[in-house]
């Protein structure tokens, strides 16, 4: 299953409660009621961080689920009990493989993960890596890095409702020329390219 961003990331964007809350359990008088409602406080905040962070885990729960549906549906062609569909299984949790990541996980030959990502790729599932590690001919599912953008975005928003982008905003999307095609890599990856024209 696709991580959901840590609940640190849901009390960044509460910053300024969360420290308030914190300097009011540290400094309040010893006895008395300041005290008691600044313990309540803190917890409060916490509470409600740990809350909306759960939320936020059902919501990337929800999203894994209807891209593997979608994934199975791509996939309809290919032998269930095949390569491609074991890569499948480790997708959610590892977007980015190789043909030898996948030789040594699964214990099959380099030409049998090499078909089998081919066939990943020929249904749009996979894409392959290009710029700097073009040459470790990686392949990206860019379904699941779609969705750590949006969970990254709904965990920044105070009130976790940002509105879903279109998802070459959460991609590089820059045109490569001797590719003939646009980036798949994530916004901000190391390594420039050679044209942006589009």
């Amino acid at each position: 299953m696709l991580a959901s961003p840590p609940i640190s990331t849901v009390l960044k964007v509460r910053s300024d409660e969360y420290i308030a809350a914190l300097n009011g359990h540290r400094y309040s008088d010893e006895d008395g009621d300041n005290r008691h409602d600044a313990v309540n406080q803190f917890v409060l905040t916490f509470a409600d961080a740990a809350n909306d962070s759960v939320t936020l885990a059902a919501k990337v729960r929800d999203d894994v689920a209807a891209v593997r549906r979608d994934w199975n549906e791509k996939a309809g062609g290919i032998r269930p009990d095949s390569v491609a569909h074991s890569i499948l299984e480790i997708l959610p949790e590892s977007p980015i493989i190789t043909a030898a990541s996948v030789e040594v996980q699964f214990g099959v030959t380099r030409l049998a993960s090499a078909r089998a990502i081919g066939r990943l790729e020929e249904v749009g599932i996979l894409q392959k890596i290009e710029g700097k590690h073009r040459h470790a001919n990686a392949y990206v599912a860019t379904d699941i890095l779609s969705l750590m953008a949006d969970a990254e975005r709904r965990a920044a928003s105070p009130d976790m409702d940002t509105a879903p982008s279109h998802p070459l905003t959460l991609v590089c999307d820059a045109w490569m020329p001797n590719a003939k095609k646009n980036c798949v890599l994530s916004k901000g990856h190391a390594g420039p390219h050679k044209s942006s024209r589009r």
